[in-house]
């Protein structure tokens, strides 16, 4: 969101004109302001924004009141120079309409998780697009790409493209395999895994 506070200011969250489509930032106001109202006897940056600041809370503080859901609105309703220029400076040649969609399945997933659905033999029920030579990968390893792009194998691919931080994406890695080394009988291939998943993902053996 500092993208946004470049072009309008710490406040510019403020005025409707600043996103593109106003029914989407009523939501958006819903979700800030409730947030504040949740938080505001629990975390003290929030009772001292509203002590000091008159209630009046930078883009950059909001953010973290925010859930991922919320997050993933907020940038669905960025306008497109901003949308752009976020992902210029942090996703090269991926455009917004991806990282878009990426966001909103990876915020279906997080729901499922978070409420303890089933992920195992289980279509997510939102497809994640992808780029022409990812598509051509994946049906060159063996996968159905209409099904590939509803299960868990597909969400780690993408979300392999959007981890910045390697150490936190070797570090889930870890975690990711010693389970699989800990339960050996579960057939990955159910989670749409193809047999050379960790070449696409850029495991070492």
């Amino acid at each position: 969101m500092v993208y946004h506070s470049a072009v309008y200011g710490p406040l510019g969250y403020l005025d409707c004109s600043t996103f593109k489509e106003i029914n989407r930032y009523e939501k958006f106001k819903t979700d800030y302001e409730t947030a504040i109202e949740e938080y505001g006897c629990k975390e003290v940056f929030v009772m001292h924004h509203k002590e000091i600041y008159d209630g009046q809370f930078p883009i950059w503080v909001l953010v973290e009141l925010l859930s991922f859901g919320s997050l993933s609105r907020v940038f669905k309703n960025l306008t497109p120079e901003i949308q752009n220029e976020i992902c210029r400076n942090n996703y090269g040649k991926i455009g917004g309409n991806y990282i878009e969609n990426w966001l909103q399945g990876f915020t279906i997933l997080r729901n499922i998780c978070a409420h303890r659905g089933r992920i195992y033999n289980r279509e997510i029920q939102f497809s994640l697009k992808l780029q022409k030579k990812d598509r051509q990968l994946l049906i060159d390893s063996g996968l159905h790409i209409n099904k590939a792009s509803k299960q868990l194998f597909t969400y780690l691919f993408v979300a392999r493209k959007i981890v910045s931080d390697v150490k936190v994406w070797h570090t889930f890695i870890d975690r990711f395999i010693t389970l699989v080394e800990k339960y050996p009988f579960v057939r990955l291939s159910y989670y749409g895994f193809p047999k050379n998943w960790k070449n696409i993902l850029d495991i070492d053996e």
